[in-house]
Formats: structure tokens, sequence, C-alpha cells
């Protein structure tokens, strides 16, 4: 029985495992850097990455991974399998995770706060990319004309200027247009 919250375990290793949860214990070191872990198969997960090792290869495309969970994550890009489904809605995902954010549109979860203004996201990566407001940084370059934007769809936004590309499309006559707004204006 664990000694921290009374949690009782059929075998001694799984008691020891539980434990660690509470102690913050990690006994199994990397002897490239400095992480350790508290279970040792999670080490010798961590150390595919410094060897290199993917010994799980995609049956699609022969891709390979470092473990069966990104794989498996990989194969539904193939299969279009999505068994996670949000009990809000009709939307499916193909992983728990990205349910799992998604769920947060529902109960209006905004675990992400700005550092700087204090206002809250759902999502990291939309932090990150509201971030860019604050610190003034435009990592995307336009191959073109070298303008700089703070996020990746306001530069696939304006590099279509450059080449052309009109993927919105009238459903009422031949027109197409470079930005969605254009086309929403002209309906």
């Amino acid at each position: 029985m664990c000694n921290f919250c009374n949690k009782s375990f059929s075998l001694k290793r799984i008691l020891v495992s539980h434990t660690r949860t509470h102690t913050n214990e990690k006994p199994f070191n990397c002897k490239f850097c400095l992480k350790s872990f508290a279970e040792k198969w999670t080490l010798d997960l961590h150390m595919r990455i410094h060897t290199g090792s993917k010994p799980f290869p995609c049956n699609f495309c022969k891709k390979l991974f470092s473990c069966k969970q990104a794989l498996t994550r990989h194969t539904r890009t193939h299969t279009k399998e999505k068994p996670f489904k949000c009990s809000y809605c009709s939307k499916s995902f193909s992983d728990s995770s990205t349910l799992y954010v998604h769920t947060r549109i529902h109960n209006g979860e905004k675990p992400n706060r700005c550092n700087f203004c204090s206002k809250l996201f759902s999502q990291k990566s939309t932090l990150v990319r509201h971030m860019h407001i604050h610190t003034k940084e435009k990592p995307f370059t336009c191959n073109f004309c070298s303008r700089s934007f703070s996020n990746k769809s306001n530069l696939a936004s304006h590099t279509r200027y450059h080449t052309g590309e009109k993927p919105f499309k009238c459903d009422f006559c031949i027109k197409s247009f470079t930005q969605n707004y254009e086309l929403v204006r002209h309906t």
C-alpha cells in the first residue's frame, strides 16, 4: 500500500513505480545529458534520441519512428482513422491530445497566459503567435521579396501575390481570388 495516498497494488514493482510519482525520485540517468527518469523504460525510450534508433517503420511509407506511439499516430495520417470523438460536438480526432485541446473550445479552459498582457489562450501555439505582437518578432520571411511576417499564415497569404495562386473560387462565376476576404467581398 502506498504510504502517501493509501492506494493498493498487487505487485511490488508497480507500488515502487507509483511511489516515485509522490517522491519525484528519478534514479535512471541518461549518460549523454543531464536528464533523469523515474522508470527504466522511459530512459530507454529517451536514449533513442541520442542513438538515433528508430525501430518502428511505417507500413505505408517506410518512415521510421523511435516509439510505437509515434508510429501509431503517424499511421493514422494514411488510414484517416479518427478514433477520438468529442463528447460536445461531432468532431473526431486522430490523437487524444488534439481532442483534449479541442475540448477547451467547449469548456472555456484557457491555461496559457501571456507574460506581457495576461491575455489567456486555449492553445500554446496561439499564445506563441500572440507573443510576436509584444516582441515584434517576425520569423517568417518571404522568399520572393524578403518581407517578414509574425505568423506563417500571413506569409502564405502574402506569397500568393507573388505566385499568382488564386485558391478562392466563386461558386457563381469563373472568378478566383488570392485572398478569402476578396471572395467574400465579391459575393
